[in-house]
């Protein structure tokens, strides 16, 4: 781990200690009187203690790697879960956008209509045939799918955009199919392939799409869409490929693997796929060199056994994957999709660092047998190496004056880990920048980070305490601990705020970004997730304004900074888009008047299924008032300002942090929420905190993006 100072491991403890004991002397003296020892007793009552000492110390080791292994699969099945989940909702999601095409289904009418009166033969004739595919390739330009195919009711093709399909019949129908598009819902199929190129050598398989289209709430027809699960499925997990052998793969109820393995080469090599076979993708089934299933396989498909997500099976002991590799692994089955998922690694690069542990104990035995020494020197001995164990697991969890106690959570370009000062015994907040993340530009804006936010003294802004780098080149800084709720927690799991409340929090907002305007700082990604709501000093309801990883001096020239569309695009303003050379305090105004929104109403004021198509809403497209999507009345005067912040040109919004908490606390709901009030709602609810990784928003919309300009 990271976390390891240089000579502070447990090698070094051990390497250290053979090495005084290679120093000592075999006689002492008691007074007057020397006591000698029996070589061989002392040689043999020190091999023995150290091997038990060394057995016991490296079991515990073992069940610690072994957690750790088993923590480290999981979140990576969670996280390609999730991923895969994601993906196939988005093609669903894309699948219904198609379908829902006005013109697209007007054309798929007329289309379907002369189909039954003349047949399909001459149908390529009709201009509504031609208007059709160029209408749908459209559509498709930008999405995932590779091919479409428009199924009339009597099931046989009629526009495709494959000239060899039409006028073909379908064949038989899977019943999963038929009830999931009776129920007007979209099916996505798991990867198949097509009748009679099962054998063929590169043959690609196919996923597909299905819906039905509607003619007056009737079913007229039946749009497929083709999708490629030897590219797009399979780079779903391409990124848990780390390592030398760690990869994640999807299998169906048969056990055949359904997604691209990393070892097709080897496969190849081995003949357990044909050589030149470019996909493993329905040509492998995930079963051991006696022909039987692999023991993940056998238990993610057994019904006897099968676990379904969320909840998750692993094996840290080791068991013979489809290669006939030992391997750990973790695994668990999607039943709403119909297959299972699995995260492996092979055992000798999980378990590397355990080797090298019992490498080096094999050494300072052969050293105790070399350099035996006496019991009463031994005894001390003994004390002093369970100390340095106990001191190297320590430093393990150490960082200069900081001791990491728990992780708290993690982001784009760092982790966040709850630590306490072992000198003053503060309880604090402590970022690491990742390693994987250390490039120039990430490196600079954690730099950036810092050094921006020491700037800042108000109570409700985050305090930054220290910053500095490990012995290993790892950069960190130290913040004060906050316990509370973000209040995107709030607003999911409470619902809408009151006008009161939420006025109180946006007053306390404006004032954190005051004090960062007036000395030239733009915070630049300002929502709900990056305000903390706590309890302090005494007093509810307080703000911390968190997260100035993007904040930048308006008086900055560097074009790195500038030319890049930063920020979460849920909350950015039309200039941060179109202009982000422009980008100043008005456009933390604009955040702050998205922010106002969505803790009214629980919802944004533009969405959309992409981050492009939802910041071209923020710059062409004008707000709904939140009265409209609350479904009652909000005071208007509250209303006002929230609109006045969404103002498309940045002359419009108010003319600083300070005019906005003015224009809030002239608002007639202003002030009736006090500390009295809060203290009352934080005493009938405790603390919320999400337990789940999953819990956390990974919606595109909500997440900070960068996108350079140059690219």
């Amino acid at each position: 781990m990271f976390f390891y100072k240089s000579g502070s491991n447990v090698e070094t403890v051990i390497r250290n200690l053979g090495s005084e004991m290679s120093n000592s002397v075999k006689s002492y003296s008691f007074g007057t009187r020397t006591i000698r020892f029996n070589n061989r007793i002392v040689i043999t009552a020190v091999v023995v203690l150290l091997f038990s000492i060394g057995f016991f110390t490296i079991r515990k080791i073992e069940n610690g790697l072994h957690s750790i292994a088993k923590e480290g699969l999981e979140q990576t099945l969670n996280a390609n879960a999730e991923s895969l989940i994601q993906y196939l909702e988005d093609q669903k999601s894309d699948s219904n956008i198609v379908t829902k095409n006005p013109e697209l289904v007007k054309l798929a009418e007329s289309l379907v209509d002369y189909s039954y009166k003349n047949g399909v033969e001459t149908i390529e004739q009709q201009s509504a045939y031609s208007d059709f595919s160029k209408r749908l390739s459209g559509l498709l330009k930008d999405l995932e799918f590779t091919d479409y195919y428009l199924i009339n009711m009597n099931f046989t093709h009629i526009v495709t955009s494959d000239p060899s399909y039409k006028g073909r019949k379908v064949g038989v129908l899977p019943d999963e199919l038929l009830r999931t598009l009776k129920a007007g819902k979209v099916y996505v199929s798991l990867p198949i392939f097509m009748k009679g190129e099962e054998e063929k050598l590169n043959a690609k398989p196919l996923m597909f799409t299905a819906q039905y289209i509607y003619r007056n709430n009737q079913a007229f027809a039946i749009l497929a869409l083709r999708l490629d699960p030897s590219e797009e499925f399979s780079r779903v997990m391409f990124k848990s490929r780390t390592g030398e052998s760690r990869e994640t793969y999807a299998i169906n109820s048969d056990g055949m693997m359904i997604s691209n393995s990393r070892f097709l080469k080897g496969l190849q090599n081995e003949g357990l796929i044909q050589e030149g076979q470019k996909s493993s993708v329905l040509k492998l089934k995930v079963q051991s060199p006696d022909g039987k299933l692999t023991v993940m396989a056998e238990s993610a498909l057994s019904k006897a056994t099968k676990v379904t997500y969320p909840n998750l099976e692993s094996n840290t002991e080791g068991y013979d994957d489809y290669r006939g590799v030992n391997v750990i692994g973790a695994w668990t089955y999607l039943a709403d999709y119909g297959f299972a998922i699995t995260s492996e690694i092979d055992y000798d690069e999980a378990y590397q660092s355990l080797f090298i542990i019992r490498n080096n104990f094999r050494i300072m035995l052969g050293l105790a047998v070399l350099f035996g020494l006496g019991t009463v020197v031994y005894s001390r001995k003994a004390v002093k190496m369970q100390v340095k164990f106990r001191d190297a697991l320590k430093e393990a969890k150490e960082l200069g004056q900081y001791v990491l106690t728990k992780k708290l959570g993690e982001g784009g370009m760092g982790v966040v880990y709850k630590a306490t000062h072992k000198m003053m015994h503060r309880d604090t907040a402590l970022k690491l920048l990742k390693n994987e993340a250390c490039t120039d530009r990430d490196l600079k804006l954690f730099e950036n980070e810092v050094q921006q936010t020491c700037k800042l003294t108000h109570p409700n802004t985050i305090r930054v305490y220290d910053y500095g780098k490990t012995d290993d080149g790892t950069f960190y800084y130290v913040m004060e601990y906050l316990e509370g709720m973000e209040l995107n927690d709030i607003v999911k799991r409470m619902g809408p705020l009151s006008p009161e409340r939420a006025i109180y929090f946006l007053k306390q907002i404006c004032a954190s970004l005051n004090e960062a305007h007036s000395i030239g700082l733009v915070h630049r990604d300002i929502k709900s997730q990056n305000v903390f709501i706590t309890q302090q000093g005494g007093e509810y309801d307080v703000v911390k304004v968190l997260d100035f990883g993007l904040v930048r001096e308006v008086s900055d020239t560097d074009n790195s900074m500038l030319d890049n569309v930063s920020g979460t695009p849920a909350y950015m303003s039309p200039e941060s888009v179109v202009r982000p050379r422009d980008v100043n305090h008005s456009s933390d105004l604009y955040a702050v008047g998205i922010l106002g929104f969505y803790i009214l109403t629980g919802g944004y004021p533009f969405e959309g299924s992409t981050p492009v198509s939802l910041l071209m809403k923020h710059v062409n497209e004008k707000p709904p008032r939140p009265s409209e999507i609350l479904g009652k009345p909000l005071p208007k005067d509250l209303e006002n300002v929230i609109f006045k912040c969404l103002e498309k040109e940045q002359e419009d919004r108010p003319e600083s942090a300070r005019h906005l908490f003015d224009l809030l606390d002239n608002c007639e709901a202003s002030g009736n929420w006090d500390l009295q009030k809060a203290e009352k709602w934080w005493g009938a609810k405790p603390m919320i905190k999400a337990e789940k990784k999953d819990e956390i928003s990974t919606k595109a919309i909500d997440q900070t993006v960068q996108i350079s300009l140059d690219s």
